[in-house]
């Protein structure tokens, strides 16, 4: 287990996969660091944010982000 909270950027590579590219130990970090990375077709900036479990593994929540720093969609995963 971790002892921390993690956000990671991940970005959709095309229209069956994605990858996750940068962790963060803040949302406000990630959304700092956002613009050096875009989803497939999309300008720099448009990202999905995850809030990853203290399992490492999980991802409890999710933001899209658009390229003007907009929260297009949440989701909330679970705990």
């Amino acid at each position: 287990m971790l002892n921390t909270q993690l956000y990671a950027i991940n970005i959709t590579i095309d229209e069956y996969k994605s990858k996750t590219v940068e962790y963060f130990y803040s949302f406000d970090e990630a959304m700092a660091s956002r613009m050096n990375y875009a989803n497939w077709w999309c300008d720099n900036g448009d990202v999905y944010i995850q809030r990853i479990g203290k399992d490492g593994v999980l991802i409890i929540e999710e933001w899209h982000i658009d390229k003007d720093g907009n929260i297009i969609q949440h989701w909330n995963w679970g705990k």
